[in-house]
């Protein structure tokens, strides 16, 4: 069986390790050289690099039996496009799901970036930012020396964090996964 995977998480990774030591021919599409640098490489295993259209997710998708959509929990739309390129080339899809996180009582819970960034007008001291680059725009109403932006280690995500004003010494440019206890020193610090 011929099985491509869209990963980029930890679980794309461990699912692709696990289908290439189970003997089965895997190709893994990453977004960027990190996600490939992360994913490494094993016997059975293709990795190739590069953010796709549908258009060309439904042409790399023509020889395989499978696709796996194993992206960010966030990324909707790639997993959109991936699902619009299983329908047009036939090719069968699974989603793999991140556990939903317990949300600790007392926690405020907002429907967007925009939104949070609202709340946080409201409110006194230091934000931990764990969005990402591509979401710090929606922080820029507030005061930069409040925002400690954690970000990918590549210099896509130091470039939009120099755009947006964050200062280097707020920069926190860290690969996750990221387990509680570190969480919480970032958050006390």
């Amino acid at each position: 069986m011929r099985i491509l995977v869209f990963g980029g998480t930890t679980e794309g990774r461990l699912l692709a390790h696990a289908l290439a030591e189970a003997g089965q021919n895997v190709t893994v599409s990453v977004a960027t050289p990190l996600g490939a640098e992360e994913l490494g490489c094993a016997q059975r295993m293709r990795v190739l690099c590069g953010r796709l259209s549908a258009v060309q997710m439904k042409e790399m998708l023509e020889p395989f039996d499978l696709c796996v959509d194993a992206t960010h929990p966030y990324a909707t739309e790639v997993s959109a496009n991936i699902r619009t390129a299983c329908r047009a080339a036939a090719v069968p899809l699974r989603q793999v799901r991140r556990q939903a996180s317990e949300i600790p009582a007392g926690s405020v819970v907002v429907p967007s970036a925009e939104a949070a960034a609202t709340f946080l007008e409201e409110t006194q001291g230091n934000v931990l930012l764990t969005t990402g680059a591509k979401e710090l725009h929606a922080f820029s109403r507030l005061e930069r020396s409040r925002l400690y932006a954690r970000v990918l280690p590549v210099c896509e995500s130091i470039i939009t964090c120099e755009r947006e004003q964050i200062p280097h010494s707020n920069i926190l440019a860290l690969q996750g996964p990221f387990s509680r206890q570190l969480n919480e020193a970032m958050l006390q610090q």
